[in-house]
């Protein structure tokens, strides 16, 4: 377990100066959860699982840093103490550079929404929507390619990335999906693309079921439709997966709920469990935008919340309600862009799921990529993209 010895604090068989964030001494092959619970009574540590060599049960394996970034910090006034300093991230925040996109914000859900809304204002819209436990900056490599010839509007969903985290709130597809309708409303946006990847997916469907004349066309990325209705014997069932399995796994013990309500510390390893391939792209910026929108336990409720709506059928009932509108949905063109080493929807389900309902629109297998297609193959995904778009004006 953990223990202070002078001025290191030693996390299994790692030491790391507690002043500077150091790693003073390691070793690979360690056990994740001491230091995820030593995490627990350690917020300012908050980065640590991001440089930690990869472990027995296949959590993480990142590069180790020379310094570990604190992702300490607070959202539209929600401050957390970093040793003397409070740390306050502006909206205008640019990661070094890498979202430089200008901050626009939406308040009239009862909270503070963030959204990029760039390219020409009488384009036609494409709305990128993330899922979990990301936000916006999943797209930040897609959205200067995308917007040369389209409004491209990228909301963070309530309880991720710049947007507010209100404590009284649902976290449900319901809710998720009502904030989005009224940011449309609100932006006059008619003939939308949407593209959706994770719970981008569902809320699309339940966005174009439920308002199909704003929408125009639908990309899938790594997510599911929802209304292909195949039976297990004919694609792994969900339940299967390896991101399913591990958040069954924990729910009695507590596990589950510990490690999502502390996202500033595992969030690498929970992208890790769900998919994420690209190495490469992590650094200490990477780390930084991933962790920062969870600074605390109540920071993360959506991060808990989101998956758990689906994994206990709490989706059931505001899915069977949109049933009515399938007929509207399968009429947009549509497009299935796949990563083949998904961790959280089996890829054969996905795609059993998505020609149930378009049995000829075209299915996109893309080999060597996970969940997060976004980070692991963007220049691919924007060229399926126009593609798509121009075969289908």
């Amino acid at each position: 377990m953990a223990s202070e010895e002078g001025s290191a604090l030693t996390l299994g068989q790692v030491r790391i100066c507690v002043d500077t964030g150091r790693i003073v001494e390691e070793t690979a092959g360690i056990d994740v959860q001491p230091i995820v619970e030593t995490l627990h009574q350690q917020p300012d540590l908050g980065n640590l699982l991001a440089s930690i060599h990869n472990s027995p049960g296949g959590l993480l394996d990142w590069p180790t840093p020379s310094v570990l970034p604190t992702p300490l910090r607070c959202q539209h006034g929600r401050a957390v103490d970093v040793g003397q300093e409070v740390a306050v991230i502006p909206l205008d925040e640019t990661y070094e550079g890498t979202f430089p996109f200008a901050p626009h914000t939406f308040d009239g859900c009862g909270f503070v929404q963030h959204y990029v809304d760039e390219g020409p204002r009488d384009a036609e819209p494409l709305l990128l929507l993330h899922g979990e436990p990301t936000w916006g900056y999943l797209y930040r490599h897609m959205i200067g390619p995308l917007s040369e010839n389209h409004r491209v509007v990228v909301p963070d969903h309530m309880g991720f990335g710049k947007s507010e985290t209100p404590q009284d709130r649902e976290y449900t597809l319901q809710t998720h999906t009502e904030n989005l309708v009224a940011l449309a409303e609100h932006l006059d946006l008619t003939d939308i693309t949407f593209f959706g990847q994770d719970w981008g997916g569902p809320i699309a469907t339940a966005f174009t079921v439920r308002h199909p004349e704003r929408v125009k066309r639908l990309v899938y990325a790594n997510s599911l439709a929802g209304y292909g209705r195949i039976a297990d014997e004919y694609a792994t069932p969900i339940a299967q997966s390896r991101w399913f399995t591990w958040i069954g796994g924990g729910l009695e013990s507590g596990r589950t709920a510990d490690v999502l309500l502390n996202l500033g510390s595992t969030v690498l390893s929970v992208m890790k469990i769900t998919g994420f391939t690209n190495s490469a792209a992590v650094d200490d910026t990477w780390i930084r935008a991933y962790s920062d929108p969870f600074p605390d336990r109540a920071s993360a409720i959506g991060g808990l919340e989101f998956p758990l709506d689906a994994y206990l059928g709490r989706i059931g009932e505001y899915v069977l309600a949109g049933a009515e509108g399938v007929p509207d949905l399968v009429s947009k063109p549509a497009i299935l862009l796949e990563g083949m080493e998904d961790g959280a929807i089996p890829p054969d389900r996905a795609i059993a799921d998505f020609q149930a309902l378009w049995p000829d629109a075209p299915v996109v297998e893309l080999p060597g990529v996970g969940h997060y297609c976004q980070e692991d193959a963007p220049d691919a995904l924007v060229a399926h993209v126009k593609d798509f778009l121009q075969a289908n004006p």
